[in-house]
């Protein structure tokens, strides 16, 4: 083979990849989007969703779960989600996981929370968390769980929390009230994150130290004002 069609080779061959991978480089979906993934068949998703639409206001929430698991939910009758098949061989799945800064993980079983707090990727769906959060976003792990439970996982949703990753309990509230607090510090906000709160109420008298502030930053940390403060 001449060394002028050297080129013209390897873009055709380039060219058929793409075609039969369905590759879209304008893909192109909301600046506030969410992927929300559910690996796994579970109870209370009525719950978890309404926890999310409450949490993330305005966003366009996309569900990356399995075609029996839509069945079983009606998920083609809900307005508030857009179905994706969760599929690493699915392009349009691959795409929406590469285009969203959000992404949201539902009813991980336990044996994937204890691997994952030990960076094993070998399950797909812990792939795609450690790989996604290396591309620097936003991972959320929700879980639905009493406290007695809670206690038994503390340390693995402990391991998991210092790699990056929040974890939220849905039966725990998420927001934190301050009324005898003057001065809000950073092993405070660091509390505030052990348990999963992504947001506080608090007065304008009250006072945050610039650490404190740097943790809420990071923790991505909501700061709301009593209204009788203002």
């Amino acid at each position: 083979m001449e060394v002028k069609n050297l080129d013209k080779l390897a873009k055709v061959v380039t060219d058929n990849i793409f075609e039969k991978l369905d590759f879209k480089t304008d893909f192109k979906i909301s600046d506030k989007s969410c992927l929300i993934l559910v690996p796994n068949i579970g109870l209370g998703f009525k719950e978890y969703l309404n926890f999310i639409i409450k949490n993330y206001p305005n966003n366009d929430l996309y569900l990356g779960s399995s075609e029996e698991f839509s069945k079983t939910y009606h998920i083609e009758n809900n307005r508030n989600l857009k179905f994706i098949n969760f599929d690493i061989k699915n392009s349009e799945f691959i795409n929406i996981l590469d285009a969203v800064e959000t992404i949201i993980i539902l009813g991980l079983k336990i044996n994937q929370l204890k691997a994952l707090s030990e960076t094993d990727d070998l399950d797909d769906i812990n792939h795609i968390i450690l790989e996604s959060l290396m591309s620097n976003k936003s991972i959320n792990i929700m879980i639905n769980t009493n406290g007695l439970m809670f206690n038994k996982i503390a340390n693995i949703v402990y391991e998991i929390r210092n790699i990056g990753i929040n974890v939220t309990n849905i039966q725990q509230s998420n927001v934190s009230a301050l009324n005898d607090i003057d001065l809000i510090t950073e092993s405070y906000v660091l509390n505030l994150r052990e348990n999963g709160l992504k947001s506080l109420i608090m007065s304008r008298k009250q006072l945050i130290t610039p650490l404190a502030k740097d943790k809420l930053r990071e923790f991505k940390i909501g700061i709301e004002y009593n209204e009788e403060a203002k």
